[in-house]
């Protein structure tokens, strides 16, 4: 979740993927949406320090901030990007050399603990506060969702 230490570190984080970039080093940054990484400079060199990217579907704001980006060109590819619940999400894998539009498929456990439904979130909370570790909370979730 890095928006959450970009609205504190932009800076350091900027400089940090220009020496890691310098050095052939790798800095993988994630944001739920492309615009978390548009609106200053600091947080565009970060973006533009990145070799790789993974872009997931965008909404209209994700998709404005890629106006005049190195992206733009991309955006009628991009918005044919889908997330299907409980299916799976489309994706676009782009670096220098390499455009892609692929499918990111989650076995069931994996679906569950990545998701940001909030009814999922709720009902491992309540599982937690009975005592239930993580890990069995999450084989509880999935076992839960698919009598549902």
């Amino acid at each position: 979740e890095a928006w959450r230490a970009l609205d504190h570190s932009e800076k350091f984080l900027a400089e940090m993927s220009r020496t890691i970039r310098k050095y052939g080093g790798s800095l993988v940054t994630c944001v739920q949406n492309v615009s978390d990484l548009s609106t200053s400079d600091h947080r565009r060199t970060i973006a533009q320090n990145s070799e790789w990217t993974v872009m997931l579907e965008q909404n209209s704001k994700g998709l404005k901030a890629l106006e005049g980006s190195a992206y733009e060109s991309l955006i009628p590819l991009i918005e044919t990007i889908q997330f299907v619940k409980g299916s799976h999400s489309e994706m676009m894998l782009y670096s220098s050399r390499v455009l892609v539009i692929g499918k990111l498929l989650l076995d069931p456990y994996a679906q569950a603990l990545y998701s940001t439904d909030d009814n999922d979130f709720r009902y491992l909370r309540e599982l937690e506060s009975r005592g239930i570790g993580l890990d069995k909370a999450l084989e509880e979730l999935v076992r839960h969702k698919r009598q549902s």
